[in-house]
């Protein structure tokens, strides 16, 4: 444990830390209210459940990680701790395949989040618009906000971590980067939903979090955001999670865990 945050993995590959927060299984209110500021009516609310625990990345994946995992940095600012910018999807799908090989875990894989748990990873706990409460401006985060409180209008990424992180321990959630998401972009069933994947094929996948190029109302943790599979822009990055295979004996993918190898 650090400080009250959840439990915190660190594995090393190539000489690179990626350090993960843990996120339990349980249960969150996924979307917003019809009251909710700048709301989408594609954020229909519905009770979902997560039933296994993952793991996610504490920041956004870096250019330092990026070069370790892939030999190369597709980034058009370069710094070794600005996030990876410049990806497509089918990159940051690679960059979570390269991982799986390189730590060969058994029961685990690297992957996307599912929007899923990348809004329960978000939210930590929360049900307010920002999980920093029903406000963000650019003091809390890397984003536009000339016409809000601050001004503050960087104009391009900054390094990871800089801004506070949310109750999780995860920092960025909210702009710097867009993420991708595994999931195709699709309208939420209707009815409470356990371990949701989105639809099985589509044309737009999602994207979560707004970047430096978005205003507050874009970087909600309910906002959905989408562009096709191939995009790639300055503002668009990615954050990995480590989640259990399907078959995988909860008490067995703990143990293989616990003993994590170091590269």
């Amino acid at each position: 444990m650090t400080g009250d945050f959840p439990l915190r993995l660190e594995l090393t590959a190539a000489g690179t830390a990626f350090a993960f927060r843990r996120c339990p299984p349980g249960s969150f209110l996924m979307g917003s209210p019809l009251s909710e500021p700048g709301r989408d009516p594609a954020e229909t609310r519905r009770r979902t459940r997560l039933t296994r625990e993952f793991w996610i990345l504490e920041t956004q994946a870096t250019q330092r990680m990026w070069r370790a995992v892939m030999g190369s940095n597709p980034s058009e600012q370069v710094g070794a701790l600005l996030p990876a910018e410049h990806v497509s999807w089918f990159d940051a799908s690679d960059f979570a395949a390269a991982l799986t090989e390189i730590f060969k875990f058994r029961f685990w894989r690297f992957a996307l989040p599912t929007e899923a748990q990348w809004e329960y990873a978000c939210r930590a706990g929360t049900d307010s618009p920002f999980y920093c409460g029903r406000t963000l401006d650019g003091s809390l985060a890397n984003i536009d906000d000339r016409g809000g409180t601050t001004g503050r209008y960087l104009g391009r990424a900054c390094e990871v971590g800089l801004y506070p992180p949310n109750p999780r321990g995860l920092f960025d959630m909210a702009g710097n980067v867009w993420e991708w998401c595994a999931d195709w972009r699709a309208d939420y069933p209707a009815g409470d939903a356990v371990d949701p994947t989105g639809p099985a094929s589509g044309e737009l996948r999602v994207l979560r979090g707004g970047s430096w190029h978005s205003v507050p109302s874009r970087c909600r943790s309910a906002f959905r955001h989408c562009d096709p599979p191939e995009h790639k822009h300055g503002y668009v990055g990615c954050r990995v999670v480590l989640t259990p295979n399907p078959d995988a004996p909860p008490d067995l993918a703990e143990a293989e865990l616990s003993q994590a190898p170091r590269l």
